[in-house]
């Protein structure tokens, strides 16, 4: 194993460098200069030297940004670096003393990288001086250092290395690859040539210990310099092992029973998502990239021993299908899943749908009948890259309906509109944000996108208040930025869940957002005021909104600055604004007017903007809604990147035209409560006639909210005959139903149940267990002592009123065939 694990760590390296098919002389897998198989081996690592400059992955970086030829002056003659380097002590490990010193080597072989790029480019006559000049500084320099320096295991390789090309097997396999180009030359067959040699190719051997499993966007952003490192190293021994290594990894990462053992977090989950750092949802800009990486790979060693077999190509169509199609709509990704910062989305995921697109053709290209090849190609034809076109207004979207559990985002996909929602719980941590700045759109706390021509929050974030994120409940003016990667930061509570039938859900949560110390779960400390139990019932036109103990959570460290809102939305305002309060006459805003103002609703408030309806409802008392549609100050953090994207006016009043609107608590909200109705891609004419206008057919009368309080949340959706209802604590708690039914549970679930299509058949129910244990987090700059909660077999529920139910008391397993809590359970009754 150690010996695969050095392979793995050696292919990861040689991804940025370029490829030598004609090295010779290369060393075994200890190091020393032998055999590098038979004739066949050979033939087919040539085949997939060719292959990958095919690819175009034989690229060199330069050392410096200054001139190569000042690296020629940082040497000694006998090859000692004018710079002292560090010693490292035996089995120092990369702390931040030890990073110190791993620079003063990385920028050495920078260095020596300069030096080797001049050699491998002085090839005509004139030249052959400096050539071999070059060529015996480099042998000179790298024996020295080999000699005089071994960096200890610990301290090989930094994470994020690829990204600067700092790691040193980066820098080493880009520098073998230039010297060896042409191995053939005579002023590189010297016995001294020939040990550096063999001292880089054990070098990489030794760093592929240290590397982690493969499952990660990182790692298979480093299969290339790894795979540039063995083709270097031109030994189908250390290809057979890397391979080997490479091929497990290809697998569903359901975590690991053992919370002290948490290696294994970064992957595919069964559930589709994807995780990056641990529990954090990449499926956006990491995910692809991983996606792409991989298929290279596939692609590099294809009709090869190596290549990938069917199994391989049955995982990638799972992750594809299950996990990455559910994040792009009309062209982009889904704001609410996971690109990974909320800032760079002009310059950093518009070509994401295209790169997409590439790996899912390259995938139908290389499984043949491993896959569902007519499926893919619907998938494949699907995919619109070109949204952005003036008058592109046909899409051809999925429609469906899917609960990532692993990472608490759902999302609600029709051919005419997106509405995503991102949660947590203590399971899950917020994604990465900026060091230097106060946002993030990504935050678990409910964030809701609801999307029709998804750029309704492309340019919003330059004016965004990223204290009242859309779709959550929170103080205003008290921040919730996820802070940098590995943040502490979380929901406390555990109950965070969906279900779903495919295509329609019922999402839920419940909400106090803290920060817990370096070392435990134990007495965190808050970042929000606000509390409140919170459910989004997703229907065929309809999604509607539910909130309940809406609170203010007090905290001695806590200032109380703001009132407490739950934002129905934030955006961009690109057109007219009309409304509707109560029986008052209507009113239109133009786009150029502001407007701010606030409402006291004692029934309903009405809003369209954008092909989006808004219906606000009062409760038992007035509801205060409050509207904000005006321009605001560009962020100034993020305006050099949206510079290209504003329009005249913005750009001439440095500020955004934005609409923001919301439902007012106040500073001390005692249980409050609320419910809104979204109708998306729908046009105001429409829009007034089937939901405003008083008639026989306004869709709203479908629509009945049953219970709304800290017990349950339950709504019936006429039309559809269906039920939706979220039970947020055990305790044998009821909910009763129209025409004499009801149900009580004994445990925090989420479910939905349906109607017999005949009379006298059964009912169809789908359920999640809301309190599920999920998997262990990762402990990547979180407490020390993972989380991983109760494991839970089966839930109980009680119907009453059902003709179709033998038992009243229903027994239901909330593990699916892959032993994963928190998915969606089927059942009839």
């Amino acid at each position: 194993m150690k010996k695969v694990l050095a392979c793995m760590a050696l292919m990861l390296a040689v991804v940025i460098s370029g490829c030598n098919p004609n090295a010779e002389g290369s060393a075994d897998s200890n190091g020393s200069t032998g055999d590098n198989g038979s004739a066949s081996d050979r033939i087919e690592m040539e085949q997939v030297a060719d292959q990958f400059r095919e690819q175009g992955r034989a690229f060199v970086i330069r050392g410096h940004s200054y001139d190569w030829l000042d690296s020629v002056n940082q040497f000694q003659p006998d090859g000692a670096y004018k710079t002292p380097l560090p010693l490292f002590n035996p089995g120092e490990e990369l702390t931040s003393a030890g990073r110190e010193k791993f620079d003063a080597h990385r920028v050495y072989l920078k260095d020596v990288l300069n030096l080797a790029y001049l050699h491998n480019n002085a090839k005509n006559d004139n030249k052959k001086n400096d050539r071999t000049q070059y060529s015996e500084q480099v042998i000179n320099t790298l024996d020295w250092w080999f000699s005089n320096y071994t960096l200890p295991q610990g301290v090989y390789n930094v994470t994020f290395g690829y990204q600067e090309l700092g790691n040193i097997t980066d820098l080493l396999s880009n520098i073998g690859n230039l010297l060896y180009n042409n191995f053939h030359s005579e002023e590189l067959v010297t016995e001294k040539s020939n040990r550096v040699k063999a001292a880089i190719v054990e070098y990489g051997l030794h760093n592929t210990n240290s590397l982690p499993q493969l499952k990660g966007a990182n790692w298979a952003f480093r299969s290339i310099t790894v795979m540039r490192y063995l083709v270097f190293a031109n030994d189908p021994g250390l290809m057979n092992d890397y391979m080997e290594l490479y091929g497990k990894s290809l697998t569903l990462n359901r975590g690991l029973p053992d919370p002290d053992n948490q290696s294994d977090k970064d992957g595919i989950w069964p559930d589709g998502s994807f995780t990056h750092h641990g529990d954090m949802n990449y499926w956006g800009m990491y995910g692809v990239g991983w996606l792409s990486e991989v298929l290279c790979l596939a692609d590099l060693v294809k009709g090869t021993r190596w290549a990938f077999t069917d199994k391989h190509f049955e995982f990638l169509e799972f992750a594809i299908m299950e996990g990455a199609r559910w994040v792009f709509y009309r062209g982009n990704v889904e704001y609410s899943s996971a690109p990974k910062r909320a800032t760079y989305l002009i310059d950093r995921t518009d070509w994401m749908p295209g790169k997409f697109k590439d790996a899912v053709g390259q995938l139908m290209a290389l499984s043949g009948d491993a896959i569902d090849q007519q499926a893919m190609k619907q998938l494949y034809d699907n995919i619109d890259t070109e949204w952005a076109v003036a008058g592109n207004d046909q899409y051809q979207e999925f429609d469906g309906h899917r609960m990532f559990w692993n990472t608490d985002y759902q999302v609600h996909r029709r051919n005419n509109y997106s509405v995503a929602v991102r949660r947590s719980s203590l399971r899950t941590r917020a994604p990465e944000d900026r060091k230097e700045t106060s946002f993030h759109l990504h935050f678990g706390s409910g964030y809701t996108s609801i999307l029709t021509k998804n750029d309704e929050y492309r340019l919003a974030r330059l004016g965004m208040d990223y204290s009242t994120l859309p779709g959550t409940t929170l103080e205003k003016d008290q921040q919730v930025n996820s802070g940098l990667a590995g943040s502490r930061r979380r929901n406390q509570p555990t109950f965070s869940a969906g279900t779903t039938d495919g295509l329609h859900g019922v999402g839920s949560m419940q909400q106090r957002l803290v920060e817990f110390k370096v070392d435990s779960f134990e007495d965190p400390a808050l970042i929000n005021g606000a509390g409140a139990n919170k459910s989004n019932f997703f229907f065929e036109s309809e999604i509607v909104n539910l909130g309940s103990s809406v609170e203010r959570i007090t905290d001695n460290a806590l200032a109380h600055t703001g009132d407490i809102w739950t934002t129905i939305n934030q955006v961009h305002r690109t057109g007219n604004i009309w409304l509707q309060s109560d029986d008052d006459v209507a009113q239109t805003i133009e786009a150029s007017t502001e407007n701010n103002e606030d409402f006291q609703v004692s029934n309903r408030f009405y809003l369209w903007h954008g092909d989006i309806g808004y219906i606000i409802q009062a409760q038992d008392t007035e509801v205060s809604v409050k509207l904000l549609a005006e321009r605001r100050p560009l962020n100034p953090a993020l305006k050099k990147d949206y510079l290209k994207a504003l329009s005249e006016e913005d750009r001439n009043t440095d500020s955004i035209n934005m609409l923001q609107l919301a439902i007012n608590h106040g500073p001390f909200p005692d249980g409050d409560r609320y419910q809104y109705t979204v109708v998306p891609a729908i046009d105001l004419d429409s829009f007034q006639r089937q939901y405003v206008n008083t008639s026989a057919n306004n869709k709203l009368d479908q629509i009945s909210v049953l219970q709304n309080d800290c017990k349950a949340h339950a709504v019936y959706h006429k039309a559809l005959k269906m039920y939706g209802i979220v039970f947020f604590e055990g305790g044998n708690h009821e909910v009763t139903l129209s025409d004499g039914r009801s149900i009580r549970s004994e445990d925090p679930v989420v479910l939905m149940i349906k109607e017999p299509a005949e009379e006298g058949g059964k009912f169809t129910g789908y359920l999640t267990y809301g309190d599920f244990r999920g998997t262990a987090p990762s402990t990547m700059k979180t407490p020390d002592t993972p989380f991983v909660g109760t494991k839970e077999d089966n839930v109980v529920i009680n119907v009453t009123g059902f003709p179709s139910a033998s038992n009243t008391n229903l027994t239901i397993p909330v593990n699916t065939t892959l032993g994963e809590e928190g998915s969606t359970v089927k059942f009839t009754f």
